[in-house]
């Protein structure tokens, strides 16, 4: 299982009050915003590497990733295409 150290970042949000008390809007520095942006997508692809993960399916390494690209980009043969019918996203 992927281990995920959660933590939440700093704000110091402002409220806009409207007149009977209530808190209608906010505002926040523009880092702190974009700090909570990124902790965000941060927690969203991790849900999906988790799901992933968790998935009964065959990886491909990063290495012959790199080995398929290399080679669509050195030879544009039809018969090298044919050698990576296995990976369709490599050569769309």
């Amino acid at each position: 299982m992927l281990k995920t150290k959660t933590f939440l970042p700093k704000i110091t949000p402002q409220y806009i009050i409207n007149k009977a008390g209530k808190k209608t809007s906010v505002i926040l520095d523009i880092h702190e915003f974009e700090n909570l942006l990124e902790h965000i997508e941060d927690i969203y692809f991790a849900s999906i590497a988790q799901k992933a993960l968790q998935k009964e399916k065959e990886f491909i390494t990063h290495n012959d990733v790199k080995k398929k690209i290399d080679l669509l980009n050195t030879s544009h043969e039809n018969s090298d295409i044919k050698k990576l019918k296995g990976y369709p996203n490599l050569y769309n």
